[in-house]
């Protein structure tokens, strides 16, 4: 299986540089969007798990998220009602479709956070997606179709949530919103840690990466840090992309975490307004403030909930 898992990995990595070469001969940026590298890394290296399963909403989740969020910043731009609109409206379209497709929270908020209000941005995130899953339809063949039982179960356990997760998930985000306010730094709350801390609040018997703080810190922080410096010294073209992706992959292999949200991470500064040191300082705020709340989060409120 880790052949087919390289097989996986590998056919992300031309998608991704496909979708990069787009965006460089259209001058359409967004046709690269942070969590395609989630999305395309996460299908294609396990083909048989629950996002793989579910082609329709793998497209259509997004692609809302995404519709909502241009509205969202066409007509409130960028404010903390705003943020908060475009992440709960992505919620509500994850909970009416029953939908495991969690990046959809991101893209509904990249476009806010971005000042993206261009129809391009939900065009693209449809097309690349659909492109996607075509070639995971011709993929799926070379993989060994016996996990189909398996991987329902999976599918059944990524729409499970804990609804005080949900809750500490929604206080952390209105948290966050306040220490963007008073620090000027509108990527504390970057949309990969929207996805990431949603996944280990309301999933904690599923999300392995509660259990992964340390390593999730050190890969954030080194993955923003490599897309930094690959764009600095590359510019904002397919090789820096692909670098920035294959270290990506090394990286989670190194720290033995499967992180699909950290491809988004690296190439977050290939989208970011001012893709600078600012850009780092603010990430290593968000991921180390929501280590901590979720440390006190596990110690004091589930284990009071325990004693109840």
């Amino acid at each position: 299986m880790k052949d087919l898992f390289y097989l996986g990995e590998f056919t992300a990595l031309l998608f991704l540089f496909g979708a990069s070469q787009a965006a460089l001969i259209t001058g359409i940026s967004v046709i690269l969007f942070p969590e395609l590298g989630a999305i395309a890394y996460g299908v294609l290296s396990k083909p048989q798990g629950g996002w793989a399963k579910q082609p329709i909403l793998l497209v259509l989740t997004p692609t809302l998220a995404a519709i909502v969020g241009i509205i969202i910043e066409k007509y409130w731009g960028y404010s903390p009602l705003s943020v908060s609109l475009s992440i709960a409206l992505a919620l509500v379209i994850i909970f009416v479709l029953r939908s495991p497709i969690v990046p959809a929270l991101a893209a509904g908020y990249l476009p806010v956070i971005l000042g993206e209000d261009s129809l391009s941005y939900p065009v693209a995130v449809c097309v690349t997606i659909s492109l996607l899953v075509i070639v995971l339809l011709i993929l799926r063949p070379f993989y060994v179709n016996n996990h189909q039982q398996q991987s329902q179960q999976v599918t059944d356990d990524l729409l499970k949530i804990d609804h005080h997760g949900l809750i500490s998930f929604i206080i952390f985000v209105f948290l966050m919103q306040i220490m963007v306010y008073f620090s000027g730094l509108k990527f504390i709350l970057f949309p990969p840690l929207v996805v990431v801390s949603y996944e280990i609040l309301t999933k904690p018997e599923h999300c392995p990466w509660g259990k992964q703080l340390i390593r999730l810190l050190i890969l954030t922080l080194v993955m923003v840090s490599i897309g930094l410096i690959t764009l600095h010294f590359l510019g904002n073209h397919s090789s820096a992309i692909l670098i920035t992706v294959i270290m990506g992959m090394v990286m989670c292999r190194i720290l033995d975490i499967y992180l699909p949200p950290a491809m988004a991470m690296g190439l977050l500064p290939f989208v970011a307004p001012h893709p600078d040191i600012k850009l780092l300082i603010s990430t290593a705020i968000g991921i180390t403030v929501f280590i901590i709340y979720y440390f006190l989060y596990n110690s004091f409120f589930k284990k009071s909930m325990g004693t109840n």
